[in-house]
C-alpha cells in the first residue's frame, strides 16, 4: 500500500478548505444538512519531526471549530481521544487507550464557534530508527475526527 506523504501547513489548510467546500457543496445540491462536523478541524504533530530513540515524543492533538455554530459532540465512555504511531509497514507500535479503563457513560462537550480543544501526550517508549506515522482521533460518536502527521526517529 502506497502512504501519502503529509500536505505542508499551508497546503493543509487549502486542501481542508477544498475538500470541504466539495463536501458542502455537495450537502446543499442534495439538499441535505450538513453534519455536525463538517467545520471541525483536526491537527495531530510531534513536538520534533526527528527524534532521538532514546528520548520520549511529546505529541499534540487539537480540535477546533471554524464554523460559526457550537458542535456538540457525543461521547460513549470518558475517553476524549486516542493517539497511535503506526510504522512504515502500517503495523502499530503504540495505541495510547493500550491499558487504560474508561468509565462507560454517555456524555456531551460543546465547542463554541472559534473554540479549539487540545490534549498533550507523551510516549515514552523505545522505537527503532525509522519513519512513523502518529494517527490523533477524537473518539465522539459524529467522528470521524482524524488527522495523521509524520515523524523520524533516529
Amino acid at each position: 500500500m502506497r502512504r501519502m506523504r503529509p500536505l505542508e501547513p499551508g497546503l493543509r489548510l487549502l486542501a481542508f478548505a477544498v475538500v470541504g467546500f466539495g463536501f458542502i457543496t455537495a450537502c446543499a445540491m442534495r439538499g441535505e444538512p450538513l453534519p455536525p462536523t463538517a467545520f471541525a478541524e483536526v491537527e495531530v504533530s510531534s513536538e520534533r519531526e526527528a527524534v532521538p530513540s532514546h528520548e520520549p515524543i511529546h505529541f499534540t492533538l487539537s480540535l477546533h471549530n471554524r464554523g460559526s455554530d457550537s458542535l456538540l459532540l457525543r461521547f460513549p465512555t470518558s475517553q476524549r481521544y486516542d493517539l497511535q504511531i503506526v510504522d512504515e509497514s502500517g503495523t502499530s507500535r503504540w495505541r495510547w487507550s493500550d491499558g487504560r479503563s474508561f468509565a462507560q457513560v454517555l456524555e456531551e462537550e460543546q465547542l463554541d464557534p472559534g473554540e479549539t480543544r487540545v490534549w498533550r501526550v507523551t510516549f515514552e517508549g523505545v522505537l527503532s530508527p525509522g519513519r512513523y506515522t502518529v494517527e490523533g482521533m477524537v473518539v465522539a460518536r459524529e467522528g470521524p475526527l482524524r488527522s495523521e502527521s509524520e515523524f523520524t526517529v533516529h
